[in-house]
């Protein structure tokens, strides 16, 4: 995994660490305001965060490659520039 890689997941996990803290309410607030600074990273992490949601996939029980791993191309992609 690249530098530039490593830094996208790290925002990745903070901002989905800040919605998971969040009460339910103020949820949906939170990635509006994130898309502004940055939006790659945003839609990321909402889409984890639904992924999270969904009880047909049980994404804290396996590993993200496992469960989403369109979701790690993508970042993986996304990334390196290449799409």
């Amino acid at each position: 995994m690249s530098e530039a890689e490593r830094e996208r997941w790290v925002r990745v996990e903070a901002l989905l660490d800040e919605l998971l803290d969040l009460e339910a309410a103020r949820r949906a607030e939170a990635p509006r305001r994130a898309r502004d600074a940055d939006p790659e990273v945003a839609a990321q992490a909402a889409e984890l965060l639904q992924a999270i949601r969904d009880e047909d996939a049980p994404l804290l029980d396996v590993p993200i490659f496992v469960s989403s791993p369109e979701l790690v191309e993508k970042a993986t992609a996304d990334a390196s520039g290449t799409r």
